[in-house]
């Protein structure tokens, strides 16, 4: 008889940890890269490049970029430039490389050590072979596209952090290489929305300007607006990757304060943590640890943690352990520290969770 039911397989070493120790390196390094410290050297200088199209058919998607970028001149004093990429003439090829030399032209004018670069896209974008992200700028069958993933090489290359806001389908396809950080609107080939109220851009500028210039990282942005979904009617879920465990998060922080101004900086220095309610998303993370734990051990570990994770203590819990050829733990935490992890196979994401072990303690 035929059955659907995975069958068993034993993981080897490299699926697991070693031992708690190496988790709650992971899970320190997490912490500091997810939560601004006020200790961070904040960037010499923020530029944002707004991509579009020159035919773009989507009002909701010029509006919601026009909110965006207000926000990021006006309330983080970025340098801000925009780019209609050509769509009229149906040529794709030469689209394409008037896209390419104004990255390059971008990067020229910004790229330094100590700058982050930002690039805006919301429009259309369809899937194409290989896990491409085609962008268009309307549903005409006819209309030229840019191949993004082969077009953003010349951003990856740049010395400076670089950060991209994308808002349309496939754009989740970004995350699978690079060496920069994605936010994106969805992990799912869903079409952009119609409503304004419920575009991810304009939601994301919402919420930047209620911050009112408080430091934020780009995984406490992420948690926010995963958390809030229900509320602000975001029809898709949004992805976080940071792409390299090299770099921490990035953090935004208003230009004034990056340019020498300390009455700026000093009101801003203070660490900021979006406290989480009772009930709201938590990451429910499988945990396989090499051996076999006891329960004394556990419950060390569960002390440890609730000491140990500032600016998170017990907001980090040791859910339920097992047993077996190996141990395994269900641990609970805050959605900005799960994003920040480091990818492993030994961590695995099981849920998005509202409540703790409603069994724990029978």
């Amino acid at each position: 008889m035929s059955t659907t039911r995975p069958h068993f397989t034993f993981s080897g070493p490299q699926a697991h940890l070693p031992d708690f120790s190496a988790f709650t390196e992971q899970l320190s390094r997490a912490v500091r890269a997810s939560v601004p410290t006020g200790e961070e050297r904040p960037y010499a200088q923020t530029a944002v490049l707004f991509l579009s199209w020159s035919n773009n058919d989507m009002e909701v998607s010029r509006q919601a970029a026009t909110k965006l970028q207000h926000v990021f001149q006006n309330t983080y004093n970025f340098n801000t430039e925009t780019f209609l990429i050509p769509g009229d003439g149906g040529d794709s090829v030469a689209a394409e490389r008037e896209l390419i030399q104004t990255l390059i032209n971008f990067t020229r004018r910004y790229d330094a050590p100590d700058t982050l670069l930002i690039y805006v896209y919301n429009g259309h974008a369809v899937g194409g072979n290989h896990q491409q992200c085609l962008w268009k700028g309307s549903q005409d069958p006819k209309a030229p596209c840019v191949d993004w993933l082969r077009s953003r090489r010349i951003a990856d290359m740049a010395h400076a952090d670089t950060l991209y806001i994308l808002d349309c389908c496939y754009a989740s396809r970004a995350a699978i290489d690079g060496n920069n950080e994605l936010l994106a609107a969805s992990s799912r080939e869903i079409p952009m929305t119609s409503s304004l109220s419920s575009s991810f851009t304009y939601i994301l500028a919402e919420y930047l300007e209620s911050l009112a210039g408080q430091p934020v990282t780009v995984a406490q942005i992420h948690a926010h607006l995963l958390r809030e979904a229900h509320l602000n009617r975001l029809s898709t879920t949004p992805v976080h990757a940071t792409l390299t465990a090299e770099r921490p998060c990035v953090t935004l922080y208003p230009q004034a304060a990056a340019q020498g101004h300390p009455t700026a900086f000093a009101e801003h220095t203070a660490p900021t943590r979006e406290m989480a309610e009772e009930g709201s998303l938590r990451a429910l993370v499988k945990v396989a640890i090499q051996g076999q734990v006891t329960t004394p051990t556990i419950q060390e570990w569960k002390a440890w943690l609730a000491t140990n994770m500032l600016p998170y203590t017990n907001d980090i819990e040791i859910e339920a352990a097992f047993t077996s050829i190996s141990s395994m733990l269900l641990i609970s935490m805050p959605l900005e520290v799960w994003t920040a992890m480091a990818d492993h196979p030994a961590l695995e994401l099981v849920d998005f969770v509202t409540s703790r072990n409603l069994l724990a303690g029978e």
